[in-house]
């Protein structure tokens, strides 16, 4: 009977020599602590992401305040007063601008084009502030600057002003007296 005493406790043995080499080291442990914080962080960050998603009813909610707002704005349009209070715009404003029409607006280009020549360097930005957008970037078509769509008044102005500045510039250098 002693035969299996002695198996048991020698693989006994053998098993706690497996479990001690099997224990991670430090570094495997402070890692492997480490990668499970970084996944509850994960978790908890995904938790509040999910708190914040609407509801059908807060939803509702939003839809109805918003149905108010519309109606709101509707009786705004019809009533100066209410506009006025409420800080709207007035919807005369945009029609009361009329588009200018192409021939317009090259005619007038030209014709600012040909005041230019004439007017002194310091002058020019001055001379272009007073036309409007559209005869600008006509102007600048005609002195083969690109204009991007968007681009606003004082931008165009200062580029325009800009390139007459840098012409005149390389003619005086070309000993030219125009």
């Amino acid at each position: 009977m002693t035969q299996p005493s002695s198996y048991s406790i020698e693989s006994l043995f053998r098993g706690l020599k497996g479990l001690l080499n099997s224990l991670p080291t430090e570094e495997e442990k402070r890692e492997l602590l480490r990668d499970l914080r970084e996944a509850q962080d994960f978790l908890e960050e995904l938790r509040t992401l999910v708190d914040a998603i609407p509801t059908m009813e807060s939803s509702r909610e939003l839809s109805a305040g918003l149905s108010r707002l519309d109606a709101l704005t509707a009786r705004a349009n019809r009533d100066a007063g209410l506009r006025k209070i409420l800080g709207l715009r007035g919807t005369t404003s945009y029609r009361s601008r009329r588009p200018t029409a192409g021939e317009d607006v090259n005619g007038r280009a030209g014709e600012l084009k040909d005041s230019i020549v004439q007017s002194e360097t310091s002058g020019i930005a001055d001379l272009l502030a007073r036309e409007p957008l559209a005869v600008l970037k006509a102007l600048a078509g005609s002195f083969g600057i690109r204009t991007p769509s968007r681009e606003r008044k004082p931008d165009l102005i200062r580029r325009i002003a800009t390139h007459i500045e840098n012409q005149r510039g390389y003619a005086l250098l070309r000993g030219d007296s125009t």
